[in-house]
């Protein structure tokens, strides 16, 4: 008898929650050991012709009109030193850029305080200039790499900030190829599905 009433009180703090297991706890987000894009042709923005609600339709224009590229694509990992940046392509030759600057729009953030950065951060083996790039060797492939802290202090921002920047968490708003010769954009991240 007692077994049996002590089995329904039991039964009944189960079903109330009183004896439920425990709800887990929160777990922090798993570290993000890369950021990676890949990077489709940049055409202009589309003029203001609504053809329904929230869409516009253009023909593609596109004020960089150079050609041949083949691939391209922008990392930002982790390391020993610090956040790297590393940006690759192919086919940059002939009608191709062959000066290929790297903009990237960031912010960081941390549990204290969030960097906004003002303007893009320019990468690469001329960054610092009015348009940082790196230079297409002559097989047409672009293989550059940098610390972030470097192209931080190379965009005009202190050290003591830039090393702090780099510690945080890295939000990588949007990336830019840009042809120097020109300064026009000609690629942004996507992912490619037709004909270009």
């Amino acid at each position: 008898m007692l077994t049996a009433r002590y089995f329904a009180v039991a039964a009944a703090l189960l079903v109330s929650g009183v004896l439920a297991t425990p709800a887990a706890q929160a777990q922090t987000p798993a570290k993000s050991k890369k950021h990676d894009l890949d990077i489709t042709r940049a055409y202009d923005p589309c003029p203001n012709t609504v053809i329904a609600p929230d869409v516009d339709i253009c023909t593609p224009v596109a004020t960089d009109t150079t050609s041949g590229w083949i691939q391209a694509n922008v990392k930002v990992k982790p390391s020993g030193k610090g956040p790297t940046v590393y940006a690759k392509g192919k086919g940059f030759s002939g009608s191709a850029p062959t000066k290929v600057g790297l903009r990237l729009s960031l912010r960081t953030t941390s549990s204290t305080k969030v960097y906004q950065l003002a303007a893009p951060v320019i990468c690469g083996t001329t960054s610092g200039s009015s348009c940082g790039y790196y230079f297409a060797a002559a097989d047409g492939k672009i293989n550059g790499k940098q610390l972030l802290y470097d192209c931080l202090v190379n965009a005009g921002i202190n050290s003591t900030t830039a090393a702090q920047i780099a510690k945080d968490n890295i939000e990588i708003m949007d990336a830019e190829l840009v042809n120097c010769d020109t300064g026009d954009v000609f690629g942004k991240p996507g992912i490619l599905q037709a004909a270009w």
